[in-house]
């Protein structure tokens, strides 16, 4: 991928390329997009004509907002299902440590552009997501039910011995 700057407008060049072991059926691009080819298919069950199908780009599949989103590749009838982000990374990402992940460097799983992404162990993923992300801990985990300054009037109410679990519990329901 090619970026350039002109006047503080970056603009960047997308490029297409041929994913590893789907070579003429489907392509990826350095913008983490990833489409099909022309292909033929046949028109009908009983007769030997086809017709051409017209290449599209694939909608990726997801379970949710801020989920990793997924695309099944065919090839021989058989379905590859993979994340777009593992195929882009195959595609246009050496790898030659043969690291088993990949990590979003600026933490968003769904941009899946080449230069957000990078081949990492699982100990560096977790580095990654403990330093940059701060691992979805207090108030910035999407579960957490109170706010950082709730859970410390509680340790601090409790650490008088005037309440009782419950009846803290009741103020913060």
């Amino acid at each position: 991928a090619c970026t350039y700057e002109f006047k503080n407008i970056l603009i960047m060049i997308e490029e297409w390329k041929d994913i590893p072991e789907f070579e003429g059926l489907y392509q990826a691009s350095t913008l983490g997009i990833i489409k099909s080819y022309d292909k033929r298919i046949p028109s009908g069950l009983w007769n030997q004509e086809t017709i051409l199908r017209k290449g599209r780009v694939l909608k990726p599949q997801t379970r949710g907002y801020q989920d990793y989103v997924k695309v099944g590749l065919v090839k021989d009838g058989i379905v590859h299902q993979k994340q777009v982000h593992r195929w882009i990374a195959l595609t246009f990402i050496p790898n030659p440590e043969n690291k088993p992940m990949i990590n979003h460097k600026n933490g968003i799983v769904t941009d899946n552009r080449v230069e957000n992404l990078e081949w990492v162990t699982d100990s560096e993923n977790k580095r990654h997501a403990i330093d940059f992300l701060g691992n979805g801990l207090g108030e910035r985990n999407g579960a957490a039910k109170l706010t950082d300054k709730e859970v410390l009037k509680i340790r601090e109410m409790f650490k008088t011995g005037q309440y009782f679990h419950g009846q803290i519990a009741k103020q913060f329901c």
